[in-house]
């Protein structure tokens, strides 16, 4: 008898048990012993990003905060890297309702995200407006704020350069590098007369769409004063950039483009450059641990900021660099997700992206305060900003465009050799329409105009 109710006994008590872990699994926060203990769920939150250039630091963020913060408020982060395809494939998850906790919000992509609600408003969570409160007035329109609410938080800003090879300007008879985009057309075509078919001028990845952005017309705001949009007149203005967009088709017509560019993405093309095959490739500040630690770089090289008139030239291009923000998928756990997001923005992760070399905090008193100086090549070049200016983005992620994309009508006239004037008069038309019916739609246009001037004071 005595027997029997002890098994009786043991039942009830592991019946229990089970049935206390199989509750456990499904609590959230709230639910979390109190006092000293540990929680007794983990949640996992995923993470998404398309920086190959700072995996390293981000993982080390990650591997911190599983080890600390994550364990004693039971979250665990699950990182992933994309590559040149990451917006399309976020974009399919994020429709399918599969997207991440947090992730990366591509550059145009924030209001469209903001407006359709993938991403959720930082204020409107628990404990966002105190986390805010610490950013004060450096929230922007445009890269941090849509319609009033926030998604994203400064952390870093980027810069645009052109990186040469000074070995091949060097055999070539070169011994500064271009000032001007004749000057670096000139010196590409006789790199690549002289190489014979082994060494040419000019590389970029047309496979990714950042030739219409930070690898391609960005790099021609100094030259303007604007990017593809002018922010004093509030209209897109494509057709200014056609003096350089007609020299880049020139030199593919000419070969000297390295072959093949057109199945390129930005990874293989920043590959093929470290090579030492190849003169000039269109860069950003990032590309400078690209080049000592994803694709170590073969030979000496060095940055450049060519204008088409150097009387005429305007601020250096700079641009913050968007955030994590918070997907809708963390809706119900906020306050974790919230909790991950400010590891990742924290000042100490910002400034060790500094130290590494990766990333140029968006607070000068971080590089001023870090105790070790960044020893990546040519970091302290991008990391200038004597002559820089941070320019406001275009509403191109606000509007619904019909017909080719920009890239698309890129592609045709540099590969297919279309004429530019006429197919860059074709994309104003049809992106400043797209534009004024999105403000006849509500689009508050003022969040885009900054009447700044932006003239070198070189």
């Amino acid at each position: 008898m005595r027997k029997k109710l002890l098994r009786a006994i043991m039942l009830m008590a592991a019946v229990t048990v089970s049935t206390g872990l199989f509750i456990g699994c499904s609590k959230d926060e709230k639910n979390e012993s109190k006092g000293d203990a540990k929680p007794t769920t983990v949640d996992t939150l995923t993470v998404w990003s398309n920086n190959a250039a700072t995996k390293n630091e981000d993982e080390k963020v990650v591997e911190d905060f599983n080890n600390g913060i994550g364990k004693e408020k039971g979250i665990k982060i699950e990182y992933k890297i994309y590559g040149s395809d990451y917006s399309n494939v976020l974009s399919v998850a994020l429709a399918g309702g599969q997207g991440p906790n947090l992730f990366k919000v591509p550059q145009t992509n924030l209001a469209q995200y903001a407006t359709v609600g993938y991403i959720l408003p930082l204020e409107d969570l628990p404990g966002g407006k105190d986390y805010l409160k610490t950013y004060g007035d450096s929230l922007q329109a445009g890269y941090n704020k849509i319609k009033g609410k926030t998604y994203t938080v400064p952390q870093s800003i980027s810069t645009l350069g052109v990186a040469y090879n000074k070995d091949l300007l060097k055999k070539n008879g070169y011994d500064a590098p271009p000032k001007t985009w004749a000057e670096l057309e000139e010196m590409a075509k006789t790199i690549t007369k002289n190489g014979k078919g082994k060494e040419f001028g000019f590389v970029e990845g047309l496979k990714s769409t950042g030739y219409a952005s930070v690898n391609g017309l960005w790099q021609y705001a100094a030259s303007l004063g604007h990017n593809e949009y002018d922010q004093k007149a509030g209209s897109f203005d494509f057709s200014s950039m056609k003096p350089f967009v007609e020299r880049l088709a020139s030199m593919k017509k000419q070969g000297v483009w390295f072959p093949g560019s057109e199945g390129l993405n930005n990874d293989a093309a920043r590959a093929q450059f470290a090579e030492g095959n190849i003169g000039f490739k269109l860069s950003a500040s990032w590309d400078a641990g690209v080049w000592q630690d994803q694709f170590p770089a073969k030979m000496n090289w060095g940055i450049c900021r060519p204008v088409e008139d150097t009387s005429k030239s305007y601020k250096d291009y700079t641009y913050q660099t968007f955030s994590f923000a918070i997907g809708a998928k963390s809706k119900g756990n906020e306050a974790k997700a919230l909790e991950v997001l400010k590891a990742f923005t924290s000042d100490d992760a910002a400034t060790k992206l500094y130290e590494a070399g990766k990333a140029i905090p968006y607070k000068a008193d971080l590089i001023k305060n870090s105790k070790n100086k960044p020893k990546t090549k040519n970091f302290d070049a991008f990391a200038d900003l004597s002559n820089a200016y941070q320019y406001p983005l275009s509403p191109k992620g606000d509007i619904k465009l019909e017909g080719d994309t920009i890239e698309n009508v890129l592609m045709k006239i540099i590969v297919n050799g279309e004429d530019a004037g006429k197919a860059l008069a074709d994309v104003d038309k049809r992106y400043n329409d797209a534009l004024k019916k999105a403000e006849d739609k509500g689009l508050d246009i003022n969040q885009y105009i900054d009447k700044t001037d932006v003239s070198s004071k070189k």
